[in-house]
């Protein structure tokens, strides 16, 4: 599942690549990956745009989280879908939700119900650092 999630996401991210390379001018030159975290006003890391200098462009907001505790992550959780929904207003082909911790803190049921949320809200592929670090967790156990 993990793996057609990948590829669906992977997809869409590179949609308005393909559509720019065919001139089609209602895709973005560029895919844009809305990406939410769990403090408020986090930039776009600094890292990101090192990987992916040029074709693929950002958007990012946070949802609040002052306390990286259980309790914490109940005050915020609740904000996700919408910053999502906002992220998705300002152009976005695909969301991230940043910060593992708030993806994992109610269990693998939980972060999958949070993708899902995510796509439905949206109508976008949505990801979570919690499936990023599974994926490539079951990549590299699957070699040996």
């Amino acid at each position: 599942m993990a793996n057609t999630s990948r590829r669906r996401f992977l997809r869409a991210a590179s949609a308005g690549v393909a559509g720019a390379a065919l001139g089609l001018p209602t895709i973005a030159a560029d895919p844009v990956l809305g990406m939410i975290f769990p403090p408020a006003n986090t930039p776009v890391p600094p890292e990101a745009r090192l990987m992916y200098p040029s074709g693929v462009e950002f958007r990012s907001t946070g949802v609040g989280l002052e306390r990286m505790t259980p309790e914490g992550y109940d005050h915020v959780v609740d904000r996700i879908v919408p910053a999502a929904q906002t992220i998705a207003a300002q152009g976005a082909n695909a969301i991230a939700v940043m910060g593992t911790s708030l993806t994992f803190y109610k269990g693998a049921a939980f972060n999958q119900d949070l993708q899902q949320s995510i796509a439905k809200a949206t109508g976008l592929p949505a990801t979570t650092m919690s499936t990023a670090i599974i994926w490539r967790w079951r990549q590299l156990i699957t070699k040996r």
